[in-house]
């Protein structure tokens, strides 16, 4: 972290900044993370939750971490992936399952919406060179 905060970039946190949920809350690696979110210097991802979680249980031992980082990072700084192509995933995975799981997550729909469209649109400048007449051909 010290590194990171040094170089002044911001950061993209991939899988919820979580690998092992059954460390729980207080593991220092997801308390850096969270850190790193009230500094406003980095975004976070909700995604991939069959990378660290049991679909069996609609990941429901996710949703302290989700609610966790929305708080630590804001709305304004949380966008979804599915983490598609799902390689390395044994038996597949149900897209729809992740979508399901975000729904729970974030039951407004205008924070689905802000999460799943207009943040990384934000984030990571979707459309700015045709808002501004300069898409290329």
């Amino acid at each position: 972290m010290p590194v990171l905060r040094r170089s002044g970039v911001r950061v993209l946190v991939d899988h919820f900044g979580v690998n092992e949920p059954a460390r729980g809350l207080d593991q220092p690696g997801f308390q850096a993370v969270l850190g790193l979110g009230r500094e406003g210097r980095a975004a976070v991802k909700l995604s991939a939750p069959f990378r660290v979680a049991g679909a069996a249980t609609g990941f429901a031992e996710l949703r302290p971490y989700a609610e966790a980082v929305i708080a630590a990072f804001g709305i304004e700084n949380c966008i979804w992936g599915s983490d598609w192509p799902f390689v390395n995933v044994p038996g597949g995975f149900e897209y729809g399952a992740a979508l399901g799981a975000l729904d729970r997550w974030l039951a407004n729909a205008e924070e689905r919406a802000q999460v799943l469209a207009r943040n990384p649109a934000r984030l990571f400048g979707f459309g700015k060179e045709i808002a501004h007449g300069t898409a290329r051909r």
